[in-house]
């Protein structure tokens, strides 16, 4: 098996060449179908995700935009367990379609992120439910206040956490 030395670390060829481009490519063809004219805004995580990203755009022949973010919980090679926000999307994201790209090798952030989910998800959807409803029965200007509220609430719960 071929082997890749970086400084003093040696590393097994896992996937080869040809076979990553080739899934890019494919990945590619599948988000250009999936979003379509909605000029998709891809959000890169540095440092991990920076090559993925670039080979990821160079199959993309659609209208798109691009950003970074940058996160991190290595200090040196070593992970701290925290994740730290370094860079934070600098863009406009308020009603854009949003692909993120992201490099998960520790997956510090991947049992967190799907208990998030999966407790968020049902409440979310109750939300949009009851939020439609009353949507429909009162004034935007009472339901853009009484949403407003709600997120003062939930945020404040966060900063208590």
């Amino acid at each position: 098996m071929d082997k890749i030395r970086l400084k003093d670390k040696e590393f097994e060829l896992f996937i080869p060449e040809k076979e990553i481009k080739d899934a890019i490519a494919k990945m590619a063809k599948q988000i250009k179908a999936d979003v379509g004219d909605t000029n998709p805004l891809f959000v890169g995580i540095l440092n991990g995700a920076f090559m993925f990203t670039a080979e990821l755009m160079r199959q993309m022949d659609t209208y798109y935009e691009i950003t970074f973010a940058r996160y991190s919980s290595y200090r040196g090679l070593n992970s701290t367990g925290v994740v730290r926000e370094i860079m934070p999307v600098q863009a406009d994201v308020k009603g854009r379609t949003l692909i993120l790209l992201e490099d998960v090798r520790a997956g510090l952030w991947v049992p967190s992120t799907l208990r998030v989910l999966i407790i968020s998800v049902p409440f979310l959807l109750v939300g949009m439910f009851i939020g439609s409803k009353l949507y429909a029965r009162m004034s935007q200007l009472v339901f853009m206040k009484l949403t407003y509220i709600l997120l003062f609430i939930s945020g404040l719960t966060l900063l208590v956490k």
